[in-house]
């Protein structure tokens, strides 16, 4: 979902067309108009080193750790395919991570279920949500020494959508472009969807109010000069 906001559910029916731009979100940084430097999520920077990621330290989940595809504990996290790379980053060395804390869930009828690793979630501006961290590596070089964040998605409710999007357009001012879709839906009528992208020479951001279900939307950090390349 993350290379590409249109699938074969979506269908363009405009064409991009620029907005007038209002105003902030406090998890976020700087206006795109004149951002020479890589868009950044909370401070963590596109182009940040893994090892610097692991050490910054997220006040709304005490605790948290920063935990990553190659890492053993990796082994008790719940399989989800946001946190797999797809076939091809995979084989140039992709890592993914994100913030864990580690405590209880509740499972059928109420039951507590052992401990087990949790996706924390975090203040992403106007809403909470549990991003990830892809890192690519330097050709063949472990990503604990040469990984650079090149993107971060993050997903959350469709419902949050105005609040994300007029926090988005505040911090960033206007969109370099806005495209409405048709999100399609088997079986069911199709709405409509809108997908944001602001853009600069190192990074773009996108918002989508749909992604994959109709309940889902989807942000995306991601550096421009930052891919991973297979061997």
């Amino acid at each position: 979902w993350l290379g590409s906001f249109r699938s074969a559910r979506w269908a363009r029916i405009a064409s991009p067309a620029r907005i007038a731009g209002i105003g902030l979100a406090t998890a976020l940084t700087t206006s795109a108009a004149g951002h020479a430097e890589p868009f950044s999520f909370r401070g963590i920077a596109l182009g940040t080193s893994l090892s610097d990621l692991r050490r910054i330290q997220f006040p709304e989940a005490p605790g948290a750790r920063i935990l990553c595809s190659h890492d053993l504990e990796t082994i008790d996290i719940r399989p989800t395919a946001e946190y797999v790379a797809p076939e091809g980053e995979a084989r140039a060395g992709v890592v993914v991570c994100g913030a864990y804390t580690f405590g209880k869930v509740l499972g059928a009828a109420s039951k507590v279920l052992p401990s087990e690793w949790l996706l924390a979630r975090l203040d992403a501006g106007a809403i909470e949500a549990a991003p990830l961290f892809w890192f690519v590596p330097e050709g063949k070089a472990d990503p604990e020494e040469t990984g650079r964040l090149y993107r971060i998605a993050i997903r959350s409710n469709t419902a949050y959508w105005p609040e994300a999007r007029a926090a988005y357009v505040r911090r960033y001012g206007p969109p370099t472009s806005i495209e409405v879709i048709t999100f399609r839906q088997e079986g069911k009528r199709d709405l409509p969807a809108e997908i944001l992208t602001w853009a600069t020479t190192q990074s773009t951001i996108r918002l989508a109010q749909r992604d994959e279900v109709a309940t889902r939307m989807a942000i995306a950090f991601e550096h421009t000069e930052l891919k991973p390349r297979e061997p």
